[in-house]
């Protein structure tokens, strides 16, 4: 088990569920029936929050990565950019715009 607790996350247009994993510099992608199918891991950046989809076509991960108590390594307190487009095709959500 990789431990860590959820802090944040998006879907894509497949009905994935990509979730933030605090304490274990992960991003985590599951399918609608919970079956893991991907598992991102963030270069010296232990913890991940907050992921949103960005790009003109949705398909760049990014996540912001926080520095605790003088902890997070090298890349705490950075924001973290994934190409997951590039590499697997997919692309997230657009979100719902406000109309008033």
């Amino acid at each position: 088990m990789l431990g860590g607790e959820p802090r944040g996350l998006v879907t894509d247009t497949e009905g994935n569920v990509w979730i933030a994993l605090w304490g274990r510099g992960r991003v985590l992608c599951f399918k609608p029936d919970g079956e893991l199918i991907r598992e991102v891991k963030a270069n010296d950046a232990r913890y991940m929050t907050c992921p949103a989809w960005a790009g003109e076509n949705l398909d760049i991960l990014f996540c912001t990565n926080a520095k605790v108590w003088g902890a997070g390594g090298a890349n705490g307190g950075k924001l973290w950019r994934f190409d997951a487009g590039k590499r697997w095709g997919g692309c997230g959500q657009a979100k719902y715009k406000f109309a008033g």
